[in-house]
C-alpha cells in the first residue's frame, strides 16, 4: 500500500512539474516522508527526477540559458556535503517540519511574487548554494533558484526550461553524493524505475495543461496544493 501511495504522489507531483518546471520535491517528498524513510524518499526521488527532466527537457522547446546554470550549478557543489551531512544527522521529524514549512513560505513568495532575487553574481552564487544543500537534504532544492529566476524577468516557458535543465544536471550530481554516504540501495532503484511510468504520464499531461491553464488559475492551484502538503507534513513531523 506505501508504494502504491508513492506511485499516486509521483504522478501528481509530476504534473506539477510538468505544469511548472519545478516543485516536484516540493509536492512529492513531504508526503512521501509520511509513510516512508528518509533515505528511500530523497534519494528515489532524486533518480526519478534526473529521468523525468530529461523527459520534458524534449517537451519544452525553448532555449537553455547556460550563462546563468553554469554559475547555479557549480555553486551547488559548494553546499550539497552540507545538506548531506543534515540528512545523516538529522530526525526525520526535524526534516519533515523543516520540508513542510519550506513548501509553505517559498511556495507563498513565489506564487505570489511577493519576493524576489535581483540576478546578478551573487544572488546567483547564494541560490545555488542554498539550493544545493537543500538537494542533499531534503530534496526540495527549487525554491531559491526560481526566486532567482523570478527575479530576472524571464518569460514563463524561458523559465521552465532553465529550472527543467537546472534540476536534470543538479539532480544527476547529487547522485555520487548519495553513494559515498552508503545509504544508496538498489531497493532505491527498482522503486524509482515502478515509479516512471506514473512521472512520464504526469508530465506529459501537466505540459499540455501548461499550454492551455491561464497563469492567474495555476498560481491559486498551487498555492492551495502546496500549502496543504506542507501543514500535513509539518503536522506528522510535530505529533511524530
Amino acid at each position: 500500500m506505501a508504494f502504491i501511495s508513492f506511485f499516486i504522489i509521483n504522478f501528481f507531483a509530476s504534473v506539477y512539474q510538468g505544469v511548472n518546471g519545478f516543485g516536484f520535491f516540493l509536492v512529492a517528498a513531504p508526503l512521501a516522508l509520511l509513510f516512508l524513510d528518509k533515505f528511500t524518499v530523497v534519494i528515489s526521488l532524486t533518480i526519478i527526477s534526473v529521468l523525468l527532466n530529461s523527459f520534458l527537457i524534449r517537451k519544452i522547446h525553448h532555449p537553455i540559458h547556460w550563462n546563468l546554470l553554469f554559475p547555479l550549478l557549480l555553486a551547488s557543489l559548494v553546499g550539497m556535503p552540507f545538506g548531506l551531512w543534515l540528512l545523516t544527522s538529522a530526525s526525520i521529524e526535524i526534516i519533515k517540519i523543516v520540508a513542510g514549512s519550506l513548501a509553505i513560505i517559498f511556495v507563498f513568495l513565489i506564487v505570489f511574487q511577493k519576493s524576489a532575487l535581483h540576478t546578478n553574481k551573487f544572488t546567483t552564487i547564494i541560490a545555488g548554494v542554498v539550493s544545493g544543500v537543500l538537494q542533499t537534504s531534503i530534496g526540495m532544492s527549487g525554491p531559491p533558484v526560481v526566486l532567482l529566476l523570478a527575479g530576472s524577468g524571464k518569460e514563463k516557458n524561458d523559465m521552465r526550461k532553465t529550472l527543467v535543465t537546472y534540476f536534470l544536471f543538479l539532480n544527476f550530481i547529487s547522485l555520487p553524493f548519495f553513494f559515498s554516504s552508503g545509504e544508496f540501495t538498489w531497493a532505491h532503484t527498482t522503486i524509482s524505475i515502478f515509479a516512471l511510468p506514473f512521472c512520464f504520464l504526469g508530465a506529459y499531461i501537466g505540459n499540455k495543461i501548461s499550454h492551455k491553464l491561464s497563469q492567474k488559475t495555476y498560481k491559486i492551484l498551487a498555492l492551495v496544493t502546496v500549502v496543504i502538503t506542507g501543514l500535513i507534513s509539518i503536522y506528522s513531523g510535530l505529533t511524530g
